[in-house]
């Protein structure tokens, strides 16, 4: 995964030959990416930015990939994780503040539990 300043989010597909021939351009995460990793069993990313946005990405989907959950935290995010049972999204901003959030609820008006 590479952030490009005018493409979005490319993920490139390892298990070809030349990857390089096919990225998967993710549009939406605006401004820096800081922090990115597998979901969905390894079918998805999350990817976090300093524009305090967390995105949800299904890469299953063919064609345009559009988030398909936002999170939004109250200050640029510096790191994200998930539990090992998937069913949680941890996020770290700079303000200090870590949230717990349910995967279940992918809606942009969530509430996070603050840790």
């Amino acid at each position: 995964m590479t952030k490009s300043d005018n493409d979005g989010i490319l993920v490139w597909d390892l298990t070809l030959e030349d990857p390089s021939l096919t990225p998967r351009i993710l549009q939406g995460q605006e401004g820096v990416v800081t922090d990115a990793i597998a979901a969905l069993g390894g079918k998805g990313l999350i990817t976090a930015g300093w524009n305090s946005d967390v995105r949800l990405w299904d890469l299953t989907v063919t064609g345009s990939c559009k988030p398909i959950g936002v999170f939004r935290h109250e200050r640029g995010l510096l790191a994200v994780e998930t539990t090992y049972d998937g069913r949680w999204l941890i996020t770290a901003g700079s303000d200090g503040r870590v949230y717990l959030w349910s995967l279940s609820n992918r809606s942009t008006d969530a509430s996070p539990i603050v840790l």
